[in-house]
C-alpha cells in the first residue's frame, strides 16, 4: 500500500510537470504579439527581354523581432510570390544579408504562384532598424500565355516540422532532419497587400522597372 501511494504520488507529480510543460508553451504564444512582420520595406522588379529581378528591403522595430522571437524555436521566410511563369523553368539566383539565410525549396508550392523564398532560422540575431535584403533572378523563365505576370511579397513566421504530421516529417526526412528548406512549415502568414503594396504588374515585353512599398518605405 505505501509502495502504491508513493507510485501514485509520482505519477502525479510526473503528470503535473508534464502538462506545465505543455501548457506553458501555449501561455507563452498566447502572450506573444501578432505583428512578426517588418513594418516597412520596399520592392523592385525589373525585367529584361525574359529575365526577371527582384529586390526587397525591409526593416523591423524591436517589437516585431520580439514578437517574431516569442515563438521558440522561430524561423522568418521572406516570400517573393510570381504568378504567371510556368512552374520549374528558368535559373535562378538568390542573395540576402539575412543571418545564416537558406534557400527554400519549391517543392509542393502551389502550380498558379511561384514561391521564390530564402530564409533564416537565426532570428535571434535579427536586428533592429537595419536594412535587410532578398535580391532574386530568374532568367530564361517561360510566361503563362494570357495570364497577367505579377510579383508580390509576404513574410511567414515558420516552424519546424512535426513528427507527428507524416507529410512534414517526411519532407523533413529528405533534408535529413536538418535542413531548413526542408524541414520548415509556415506557422502565420502575412501578405504585404495588407498593408497597402498590391502585388506588381509586369507587361509584356520591353525593359521594365517598376516599384512599391509598404509601410512607408525606407
Amino acid at each position: 500500500m505505501i509502495l502504491h501511494r508513493l507510485t501514485s504520488a509520482a505519477a502525479a507529480t510526473a503528470l503535473a510537470a508534464t502538462a506545465s510543460i505543455l501548457f506553458s508553451g501555449s501561455a507563452a504564444a498566447e502572450d506573444c504579439g501578432t505583428e512578426f512582420w517588418p513594418g516597412r520595406g520596399t520592392l523592385h522588379v525589373t525585367e529584361r527581354g525574359g529575365n526577371l529581378e527582384v529586390e526587397v528591403h525591409f526593416m523591423f522595430t524591436q517589437r516585431e523581432i520580439d514578437n517574431l522571437n516569442c515563438h521558440d524555436p522561430a524561423a522568418l521566410e521572406p516570400d517573393v510570390l510570381v504568378s504567371g511563369i510556368v512552374q520549374g523553368y528558368g535559373d535562378r539566383t538568390n542573395e540576402s544579408n539575412l543571418p545564416g539565410a537558406y534557400n527554400d525549396t519549391e517543392f509542393d508550392d502551389e502550380y498558379s504562384v511561384r514561391s521564390l523564398t530564402i530564409g533564416t532560422t537565426k532570428t535571434e540575431e535579427l536586428q533592429p532598424d537595419f536594412d535587410y535584403h532578398v535580391k532574386l533572378k530568374l532568367d530564361s523563365y517561360v510566361r503563362l500565355i494570357d495570364s497577367p505576370l505579377t510579383v508580390g511579397v509576404q513574410f511567414q513566421r515558420g516552424r519546424w516540422a512535426s513528427l507527428w504530421k507524416p507529410r512534414e516529417a517526411a519532407a523533413c526526412a529528405r533534408g535529413k532532419r536538418k535542413n531548413p528548406a526542408w524541414c520548415v512549415f509556415s506557422a502565420a502568414t502575412e501578405p504585404m497587400s495588407a498593408h497597402g503594396m498590391n502585388p506588381l504588374s509586369i507587361p509584356n515585353g520591353g525593359d521594365v522597372g517598376i516599384d512599391g512599398s509598404w509601410g512607408g518605405g525606407l
